[in-house]
């Protein structure tokens, strides 16, 4: 990704302008999934800094993922094969939209939109700073945290463990802000902001 596509990005994010790609567009373009689909997913966050720092920076990734829009659970699905084990499900803070697994609410907070979505691939994933208009390293990045966050930022774990059932596995899923989705390719059909 190039300064100038970042920086497009961030700024639809940040302009305040409602998105169209909210709740009701993507149930209607999932209604069309008999189960899975691949997507490309484009999403930025701003990463908690300091105030003290004086800086803004935002993460934008670009993954390759699997929505569902069936009823079943498509991350203790992947869990369970790669482990070969049956656990439990996974205690969740969502709720399903309309038994979309892929659109979920906050349940502390319905107002809060989200797509669910298994991690296939990360095509890319830069760190873009508003006070410079330039892209940033994480070691740039990793300055402005605090030390622990600053050490998972630059040495990710490779495993992770389901805490109530004692598995570790690779899978990555991940649960995205509506309101932090720049584009989505699904079926052809591109979503912008």
């Amino acid at each position: 990704m190039e300064k100038q596509e970042a920086l497009t990005v961030v700024t639809a994010l940040t302009n305040g302008k409602a998105s169209r790609i909210n709740v009701p567009v993507l149930e209607a373009v999932l209604a069309n999934i008999k189960s899975t689909t691949f997507a490309t997913l484009v999403q930025a966050s701003q990463v908690k800094i300091a105030k003290k720092h004086g800086q803004e920076i935002f993460k934008i990734t670009q993954q390759q993922v699997t929505l569902n829009n069936g009823k079943s659970s498509l991350y203790v699905n992947a869990v369970n094969r790669e482990c070969e084990v049956e656990h439990a499900p996974i205690p969740s803070k969502y709720d399903s939209v309309n038994g979309s697994y892929s659109l979920c609410t906050l349940k502390s907070d319905p107002s809060k939109q989200y797509l669910q979505a298994l991690i296939n691939k990360c095509n890319s994933s830069i760190y873009y700073c508003m006070k410079t208009q330039q892209i940033v390293s994480k070691t740039h990045v990793a300055q402005f945290l605090a030390p622990k966050a600053a050490e998972a930022l630059l040495n990710p774990p490779k495993k992770t463990e389901v805490k109530h059932a004692g598995v570790e596995h690779s899978v990555q899923f991940r649960v995205f802000s509506l309101a932090n989705i720049y584009s989505l390719n699904i079926n052809k059909q591109k979503l912008l902001k």
